[in-house]
């Protein structure tokens, strides 16, 4: 039994689906013209890798400036690291790669004073990093940290009392082979005009 023919040439306009089968009569779609650039994307703040995030309250600010950004990224990575080690309760490998021989030796002896009084650290530490300033392969980093989520707990106690309030750091770091390691940290004062979290 044979088809009519007059169906062939409409499944072919069905299966190609091109306005050519539609005899032309509807006006062709012209593309719209758009002003906006899109937004350069800010790159998002990583959770720590350890247990322990350092969570820098102005990040997106801080990530509009690629050198600022390594920086932080540097000296995030290794507050964390360092931090994760009390709950581990073994210095972490990222302790090594993130501080220099000097600022090692620091935090080994810290550790072992903190575990053997079962001293812990909370998952989550805010921060706000105040300035940073990059010159070649030096840089230093401004940061209040909020005291009761970056200090050290026995239990659910605040090692020392608890305290609310922004502490100044200062950290020094040096970029050899394209990577920043930290090489002095000094906690100088209260920090101003920061709200509690």
């Amino acid at each position: 039994m044979n088809r009519p023919r007059t169906l062939a040439p409409l499944a072919l306009c069905l299966v190609l689906a091109t306005g050519a089968c539609s005899g032309g009569d509807e006006p062709e779609a012209k593309p719209t013209k758009t002003s906006a650039t899109p937004a350069p994307t800010v790159p998002v703040q990583p959770q720590g890798e350890f247990g322990v995030t350092y969570d820098v309250q102005n990040w997106d600010e801080i990530a509009k400036d690629d050198d600022k950004l390594e920086v932080v990224a540097a000296w995030k990575k290794a507050n964390e690291a360092a931090a994760a080690s009390y709950n581990e309760r073994k210095l972490l490998g990222a302790v090594r790669e993130s501080y220099n021989r000097k600022m090692q030796r620091v935090y080994a002896k810290a550790l072992k004073t903190g575990w053997s009084k079962k001293y812990t650290v909370r998952e989550t530490g805010i921060v706000d990093v105040q300035s940073v300033s990059v010159d070649g392969s030096n840089a230093t980093l401004v940061a209040c940290n909020w005291k009761p989520s970056t200090d050290l707990y026995q239990g659910r106690k605040m090692v020392g009392g608890l305290e609310q309030s922004w502490r100044k750091h200062t950290a020094k770091l040096t970029k050899s082979s394209d990577k920043w390691t930290v090489v002095d940290v000094v906690e100088t004062s209260d920090c101003k005009g920061l709200r509690a979290p």
